[in-house]
């Protein structure tokens, strides 16, 4: 707990360390102790586990999973890393790549802690240097942010460049736009659902705001509308899980923060 703590001062101060890089010192601060993070994060224990798997590094980058389906059934506990290999996305293998050269594990979670708040960063850049430190502040408070992101890793890195693509949605600079989606499913195939923000935006600038408030708060408990929309959706059936289970408790008390 005590490192938390640390952490939170030190975004506090953090326009006193630097008022004029106030937006770099914060970034910098989480990026040094999200990345020395050891065993923080549900899926951690695969990233670093497969980070450690040198030998898979004559695996090549194109290699799917129909490629070695036969191999990893004959041996499911010792080719359990490569089955986590082979279905990723195309940029996490260049990174993993890259991490087998150097053999140093440790270097996946800070490239992908970079990459989670990089695009937040450079996302905040032109807001009025005075709130700069409560905006890092209320990320690293929420459990839904900075909490969450240590948990989801890949999937994390496509959120942060899809709040970074909401610019390109209002100047609508649809290229941009588009480009920033395919660069997010580089790392996560899910970020695909963000071709939806386009129309979501240019739906809710139009409306009361007290409405989508009520939208809102109403999503969380439209769950079973979601599952009915994801199974009869082009969305591969695999992230039904994300619905359908229990990933944390203290549900209640999310309710209320909100």
């Amino acid at each position: 707990m005590y490192p938390y703590i640390v952490v939170f001062f030190l975004l506090l101060i953090s326009d006193r360390i630097s008022k004029k890089h106030v937006n770099f010192v914060c970034f910098f601060i989480l990026f040094i102790f999200m990345g020395i993070r050891y065993e923080i994060g549900e899926d951690f224990t695969w990233y670093y586990g497969l980070a450690e798997r040198s030998d898979l590094i004559y695996i090549p980058i194109n290699s799917g999973l129909t490629d070695y389906n036969l191999y990893i059934k004959e041996d499911w506990v010792y080719n359990y890393y490569l089955y986590r290999y082979l279905a990723l996305e195309i940029f996490n293998k260049i990174l993993y790549k890259i991490v087998w050269l150097l053999k140093m594990p440790q270097i996946i979670i800070f490239i992908y802690s970079f990459f989670i708040l990089f695009f937040i960063k450079i996302s905040i850049k032109k807001i009025e240097k005075t709130y700069i430190k409560y905006i890092w502040l209320f990320f690293f408070c929420f459990s839904d942010f900075f909490l969450l992101d240590c948990n989801m890793i890949r999937q994390a890195v496509g959120v942060s460049i899809g709040f970074y693509s909401l610019k390109f949605i209002k100047r609508k600079e649809k290229l941009k736009f588009l480009l920033s989606v395919i660069f997010a499913m580089t790392f996560h195939t899910s970020s695909i659902i963000l071709i939806s923000f386009y129309i979501i935006y240019n739906f809710t600038s139009k409306i009361n705001k007290w409405l989508l408030l009520m939208l809102y708060l109403f999503s969380y408990f439209g769950k079973t509308i979601f599952i009915f929309l994801l199974k009869n959706s082009f969305l591969p059936i695999k992230y039904l899980g994300y619905f359908t289970s229990n990933f944390m408790g203290g549900k209640k008390c999310l309710y209320y923060l909100f």
